[in-house]
């Protein structure tokens, strides 16, 4: 019991240096720098270090900047080693490829052809893939890869249930893909979850006294109700079809994002769409995310006043609304950090055996 408990101290410990690492700026961070982080000592901190240094997850090299006294060494993460992740959840086709730090080192976008059907679109999107990672992917230094999926993948029969785009329903993704991309780990699983494996959205801490509310505006408009970092599930593997709540008598959200260009009339729909999820879940705070809507201060103002106006009479608790600012989505980031330590501490228990 006691060596387990050394073993889990040590794990903890191991992955708060090398999260303090994998921050840090091009360039790299002290060992001074990564105590103020952690609260660890500098004798522990160097010790974890010389590990991963060891294990060749991280390089250590001189401060060459002018500095008195001792000269210190900043550590960062070994470049060459990546996550694929295969985003799966839009009409155009995605590949990320993120270094230790999860910064993007590379995006491919697949257009998608309407002639042709979903399976015959994602045998193209898969042979570029391949194609592109013959000539700048070398697969000795991927430590996994993920593909996301909108909607519940069950395993065994390697198709997507609760579908949030029906065309995509026929999907059969491992059969394709496992022919095309060798990979030591690959997952799949429904970008609903895997945001929700983010310890944080975003770089946006979750409420720890109430559920979160997390919406993906693209399209189609996907999330997932919070609680304690876990998503919700509705019945029937539906979860995340949140585009589908109506916004007036013509549309729903989904359509109202994809058709109205006017930014007050999309923040109205959008406050629409808030308002009932307010009253049917009454989160704690929300979490809004897009890669292809702009949320800056103007439109989140408009949307903070037709809530205001809506509520004037009944009187919710509205809650918090946050963006995230980051090109990475939250479904992205979290299976990527997900499969990134999960490859560290194998490495790290490998080591120790």
């Amino acid at each position: 019991m006691e060596k387990t408990s050394q073993q889990h101290i040590k794990w903890e410990n191991t992955r708060s240096v090398f999260r303090a690492i994998a921050a840090a700026e091009e360039g790299g961070v002290s060992r001074a720098q990564i105590a103020e982080q952690t609260g660890l000592s500098l004798m522990t901190i160097g010790k974890i270090a010389d590990e991963l240094d060891a294990l060749g997850i991280v390089a250590q090299q001189k401060d060459e900047r002018i500095t008195a006294g001792r000269t210190a060494r900043l550590i960062s993460c070994v470049p060459d080693w990546h996550i694929l992740v295969l985003d799966l959840t839009a009409v155009n086709f995605r590949l990320f490829i993120l270094d230790l730090s999860l910064r993007v080192l590379d995006e491919i976008t697949y257009p998608y052809d309407e002639m042709m059907f979903c399976d015959e679109n994602l045998v193209m999107f898969f042979k570029n893939i391949s194609m592109y990672r013959r000539t700048k992917i070398d697969i000795q230094f991927c430590i996994g890869a993920a593909v996301l999926l909108p909607g519940a993948y069950d395993a065994a029969a390697d198709r997507i249930y609760g579908c949030r785009l029906p065309a995509f329903a026929p999907l059969r993704p491992k059969a394709v893909l496992h022919h095309l991309i060798p990979a030591p780990q690959i997952i799949y699983i429904e970008d609903v979850r895997a945001a929700a494996m983010s310890a944080r959205l975003q770089g946006i801490e979750q409420k720890e006294d109430g559920s979160t509310l997390w919406l993906s505006l693209d399209h189609p408009v996907s999330g997932a109700l919070l609680v304690d970092g876990r998503p919700l599930l509705g019945a029937n593997n539906c979860a995340g079809r949140f585009g589908e709540v109506t916004v007036g008598t013509r549309f729903n959200l989904n359509e109202a994002m994809l058709s109205l260009t006017d930014q007050t009339e999309r923040a109205a729909a959008l406050a629409i769409a808030l308002y009932n999820l307010i009253a049917v879940f009454d989160p704690a705070q929300i979490l809004l995310e897009s890669r292809i809507q702009v949320l800056d201060d103007e439109f989140m103002a408009s949307v903070q006043a037709r809530l205001q106006q809506m509520n004037h009479d009944r009187m919710l608790p509205l809650p918090q609304i946050r963006t995230a600012e980051t090109e990475l989505s939250a479904a992205v980031r979290g299976i990527a950090q997900a499969i990134c330590e999960t490859w560290l501490r194998r490495k790290c228990i490998k080591k120790t055996n």
